[in-house]
C-alpha cells in the first residue's frame, strides 16, 4: 500500500516537473544565479571568483533564452542577441532589468522577450514599496508610460518623453505604441533624439529604441516655458551662492524649478507637436519601427 503511494506521489511529481514552463524553468535558474552571487559577495569572494560566477550565469541564462525565444529576425537589429540583463549584482546600478534578448545596444536597440516574462517583470515592478517607482500591472498602461523605458531597458539613465507618436496597430499585432523622448542623467532637453516602442504580438514582446531621423524644429511657445524656469533656477541658484552654500532650501528650489519647467515643456510639446510639419515624419518612423518589429 505505501508503494502503491509512493509511486502514485513520483507520478504526479513527474506530471508537474513536465507542466513546469520553460520560463519558470529560467527564471528559477536566474533566481539561483542571483542568489548564489550574493552568496559569493557575502563572504568576500576575489573579484576574478565573483566575475566568473557572472559570466556563467550570463552564458547559461542567454542559451535558455534563445531556446524559449527562438531565432529573432528584424531589419536593422544584428541577428544575434545578448542576455538584456546587465549585471546580475543586486546592489549594482541596472540590476532587475527586462528579462530577454537584447539586439544591438545605445541608440539603436531591440529587446524580445515572451509574455510571460513580461508579466513576471511586471508583477514585480507593480508591487515595489516605493510608489513613484511602481508600474501599473496592466501592460498596456505600463508601456505607455515613460519609467517603463528607464525600468526595462536603460541600465544607466531616465527615459523621459517629449510626445507620444500615433501607430497603427500592425496585422497580428494585439498592441503597438511609441514615443519620442531621450534617455537622459541631467535635467533639460538637449537630445530629443530617440523614438521608442513597444509591440505584442503572439507570445513575444518587443521593446526598441531607434534615433530618430527627422528634423525637429523649436516649438517657440514651449521654449518661453523653459527660458523662464531657467532663470528662475538661475537666481535661487545666484542667493544659494550668496547664503555661501548654506542655505539647502534655495538649492533645493532652484532644481525644483528646473524640473518642474522640463516636466511642462515636455507637456507643451506633446500638445503642439501633432500641429508642427515635423510630426508627420516622426510618426511615419514610429510606424515603419512598429510594422518591423511585427514583421519579425
Amino acid at each position: 500500500m505505501k508503494f502503491a503511494r509512493y509511486l502514485l506521489l513520483l507520478s504526479l511529481t513527474g506530471t508537474a516537473a513536465l507542466a513546469a514552463s520553460p520560463e519558470a524553468t529560467y527564471l528559477s535558474a536566474r533566481n539561483k544565479d542571483i542568489a548564489e552571487i550574493k552568496r559569493l559577495e557575502t563572504s568576500k569572494a576575489s573579484d576574478s571568483t565573483l566575475q566568473a560566477a557572472e559570466d556563467k550565469a550570463t552564458k547559461d541564462l542567454a542559451k535558455r533564452l534563445r531556446d524559449i525565444i527562438g531565432p529573432v529576425s528584424i531589419k536593422g537589429f544584428p541577428a544575434a542577441g545578448k542576455l538584456s540583463l546587465v549585471t546580475l549584482f543586486p546592489d549594482d546600478e541596472g540590476f532587475g532589468m527586462l528579462d530577454g534578448l537584447a539586439y544591438g545596444e545605445g541608440e539603436q536597440e531591440l529587446l524580445v522577450t515572451t509574455r510571460p516574462l513580461f508579466k513576471d517583470w511586471l508583477d514585480g515592478k507593480a508591487n515595489k514599496g516605493d510608489k513613484e517607482n511602481r508600474l501599473p500591472a496592466d501592460s498596456e498602461a505600463a508601456v505607455r508610460l515613460e519609467a517603463f523605458y528607464t525600468y526595462a531597458i536603460s541600465s544607466d539613465a531616465a527615459f523621459s518623453k517629449n510626445a507620444d507618436l500615433p501607430v497603427t496597430k500592425p496585422g497580428g499585432a494585439d498592441l503597438a505604441v511609441a514615443a519620442l523622448g531621450e534617455f537622459q542623467q541631467d535635467i533639460g532637453h538637449e537630445n530629443v533624439d530617440q523614438i521608442v516602442a513597444t509591440v505584442f504580438k503572439g507570445d513575444r514582446v518587443l521593446v526598441a529604441n531607434v534615433q530618430r531621423k527627422t528634423p525637429i524644429a523649436k516649438i517657440p511657445a514651449c521654449e518661453a516655458i523653459w527660458a523662464d524656469a531657467l532663470k528662475k533656477s538661475d537666481e535661487l541658484a545666484a542667493k544659494y551662492q550668496a547664503s555661501g552654500l548654506k542655505d539647502e532650501k534655495l538649492f533645493d528650489e532652484s532644481t525644483q524649478a528646473r524640473e518642474q519647467g522640463d516636466k511642462d515643456y515636455r507637456a507643451c510639446f506633446n500638445e503642439r507637436a501633432p500641429r508642427e510639419p515635423f510630426f508627420a515624419g516622426l510618426t511615419k518612423e514610429a510606424q515603419d519601427l512598429v510594422d518591423r518589429l511585427a514583421g519579425g
